[in-house]
């Protein structure tokens, strides 16, 4: 009976934690994708955890992702937070270097997932919701 109240108690501590994290972060919208299927995922950027490295010349910035599907239930959506790392070389060749993902109902935070990926090179697309955000991570990193 202890194990499992303590269990719980660090379960909820963990989701009011993952939940406090995007409400306290300046959320920039990025652009929404929608498909012919219903789905969506619409993209912000962290304006706020923006950071240039200049020796290597690239930027390290917070994408949130929320993805809505006709499928599920109208209250329910998918929620994905993805740090990535970007070179500033005009290709913009892009690494995830970690993710925490959860499910939200009726505004309540039901499945958290995090994982460090395989370090796997991205080349976005021109005309990408990931392009646009390594753009808009740019302009802040040039306020720095």
């Amino acid at each position: 009976m202890k194990k499992s109240i303590i269990v719980c108690l660090l379960t909820v501590f963990i989701l009011l934690g993952a939940i406090g994290e995007a409400a306290a972060a300046n959320w920039v919208y990025v652009g929404k994708l929608q498909l012919a299927s219903g789905r969506s995922r619409t993209d912000y950027i962290d304006g706020e955890t923006v950071t240039i490295n200049k020796a290597n010349a690239t930027i390290t910035f917070w994408v949130l992702s929320e993805t809505t599907d006709p499928e599920r239930p109208s209250q329910m959506s998918a929620w994905k937070k993805t740090k990535y790392v970007s070179k500033l070389d005009g290709t913009y060749t892009t690494q995830e270097i970690e993710w925490h993902g959860y499910t939200k109902v009726d505004g309540k935070v039901i499945e958290l997932s995090s994982k460090k990926p395989d370090s796997q090179t991205i080349y976005p697309e021109e005309f990408s919701l990931l392009a646009e955000a390594i753009e808009i991570a740019e302009q802040y990193a040039k306020q720095q």
